[in-house]
């Protein structure tokens, strides 16, 4: 029965699915909206507009320190990933710029 309703009226099962989501955060979807209004629509790290997730029907991922489980900001899921890649450790961050930015000053 729940199938025929979901096929039925896609848009209430796509805002469900959201707002699910959004409770592992805390949030409501006027919060998720709100954060998308104070970045412009952009991941807060490459400035892009993100991809639509099919899993959460959002173009940008809801970044939280998987540590105190505070929300940081939105994000791109290539940003996101290379955020947890790097260990969301702000000085290997910091040696990855300074690595990029000394190749770029001096190709081979």
């Amino acid at each position: 029965m729940r199938r025929a309703y979901n096929a039925a009226h896609p848009e209430k099962s796509q805002l469900t699915r959201r707002r699910q989501k959004l409770k592992r955060y805390d949030m409501t979807l006027e919060d998720y909206d709100q954060l998308v209004e104070e970045q412009g629509g952009k991941c807060a790290i490459c400035l892009g507009d993100g991809v639509l997730d099919p899993s959460s029907l959002m173009r940008l991922g809801v970044d939280h320190d998987h540590r105190t489980g505070r929300r940081r900001g939105l994000l791109c899921r290539p940003c996101n990933r290379a955020i947890g890649i790097l260990g969301d450790d702000p000085e290997t961050f910091e040696r990855a710029a300074s690595y990029l930015r000394r190749h770029a000053q001096h190709p081979h």
